[in-house]
């Protein structure tokens, strides 16, 4: 896999998958044609949102991470809705009318779960650690120094 990420891009996308699948469960879709597609692409982006923190825990030096901490945290609680709405009846496929998907729609909300603790996490640990905007560090400084000369 590349390295760097687009973060906000692949959020973006990621949060558009969300409202597609969103938007097929408050219609009546016919399960034999839209079923097992729409199990797919929640798994999909169960495992793509899986990625993205992954990579977002390793580039902790990422001009921009806390923002995109906050981006992604916003789309577990999205993706965690939708899966909320399978799990209570509250959709056209929902474990009511096909329990078959209790299994892995179950599985997935504890894992959305779990990234949004990590996320809460190291949201929290970021504003901890955030520096005094007003104190100047050594390296700013020397830029700043360097035109002196």
């Amino acid at each position: 896999m590349e390295k760097h990420l687009n973060y906000e891009d692949n959020i973006f996308i990621l949060n558009t998958r969300i409202r597609t699948v969103s938007d097929l469960l408050h219609l009546d879709a016919a399960p034999e044609l839209y079923l097992d597609k729409t199990i797919e692409d929640l798994d999909f982006i169960g495992e793509t949102a899986k990625i993205i923190l992954k990579s977002l825990m390793e580039n902790r030096q990422l001009i921009e991470w806390d923002e995109q901490l906050h981006n992604l945290y916003d789309t577990e609680e999205r993706f965690f809705d939708l899966l909320s709405r399978i799990l209570s009846g509250k959709a056209s496929f929902s474990i009511n009318n096909y329990p078959r998907i209790a299994e892995i729609t179950g599985a997935l909300a504890a894992a959305c779960t779990e990234r949004q603790k990590i996320i809460k996490e190291n949201m929290s640990e970021a504003l901890n650690t955030a520096s005094d905007p007003r104190i100047v560090s050594v390296d700013e400084l020397s830029a700043l120094l360097t035109d002196l000369k």
